[in-house]
């Protein structure tokens, strides 16, 4: 299970762009992804975890890829509502993507509208150090909301 909740994850990350780079010292704002976004974080988790076959094979394809990722990535965000078709027009060599894309669609044009709707969070994750993605893809906690009525404590007086 942990291992099947590992591969989702990375393959989540392809979409954000957060293939293997060599590691590099992040910054602390990256060290802190999925707090600094928690959204975010908590939305790629769900895809990860609703789309586990793409998210493995996307995110192997990320490690030999990174570059072309980030590409896709930037892409998406600079051309809002236009789908990966238009792209891999654009890009009529990448067969290997357009391959993917046909095969996992659905998942792929998620992925897409993800860094659409967090592309400062996917710009971060794009950034980071290996580690530091994979601990940005664990869930953030939520924090347990407060009953109605209850105050914050304050200092004693």
């Amino acid at each position: 299970m942990k291992f099947r909740f590992c591969a989702v994850l990375l393959m989540a990350l392809f979409v954000a762009g957060a293939g293997f780079a060599p590691a590099a010292p992040a910054p602390a704002a990256v060290e802190n992804w999925a707090y600094t976004y928690p959204d975010a974080a908590f939305e790629l988790w769900s895809w990860s975890r609703d789309n586990p076959a793409a998210a493995r094979i996307f995110s192997r394809w990320d490690a030999v890829n990174h570059e072309r990722s980030r590409m896709i990535v930037t892409w998406a965000i600079a051309h809002p509502g236009k789908g990966i078709e238009l792209f891999l027009e654009s890009h009529p060599y990448w067969a290997d993507v357009e391959q993917l894309a046909g095969r996992y669609r659905p998942a792929a044009r998620t992925l897409l509208a993800w860094c659409r709707h967090y592309p400062g969070a996917a710009k971060a994750l794009m950034k980071s150090a290996p580690k530091s993605r994979v601990r940005a893809a664990t869930p953030p906690a939520r924090p347990a909301a407060s009953p109605e009525g209850a105050s914050e404590p304050g200092p004693q007086e």
